[in-house]
């Protein structure tokens, strides 16, 4: 699908890019869980924080996240995501949380539980 150059969504990945490049995350080169919480200012005042039903979809928050990881080199690809958290929620800031972990996966752990 073809964006504007002048969409949103570009400033938005390339903040993404340079907050990483700025935190000198390491290259994760196997399997990685990714949560992700992305906070907006409400357009009115609210007494207390909820969750956001309206748009942007939550899948389209997280495909932007992870072009943007792939831009900055968090990880050799974003198919390497094999387990996502996330959560679109009202704040006080429009804001946006990204945790990765690399994870391992001990296969004879799981063989030996199945064998018991």
């Amino acid at each position: 699908m073809y964006l504007p150059a002048d969409h949103p969504v570009h400033k938005y990945k390339r903040d993404i890019v340079a907050e990483v490049k700025a935190a000198g995350w390491s290259r994760i080169e196997g399997p990685v869980r990714l949560e992700c919480v992305f906070c907006f200012a409400p357009s009115r005042p609210t007494k207390k924080s909820q969750y956001k039903i309206s748009k942007p979809d939550l899948d389209n928050l997280e495909k932007a996240v992870m072009d943007a990881l792939t831009m900055a080199g968090a990880w050799v690809d974003d198919s390497q995501v094999v387990f996502k958290l996330s959560a679109k929620v009202t704040g006080r800031i429009d804001a946006t949380s990204i945790t990765m972990f690399p994870i391992g996966f001990d296969t004879d752990a799981v063989e030996a539980e199945i064998d018991q």
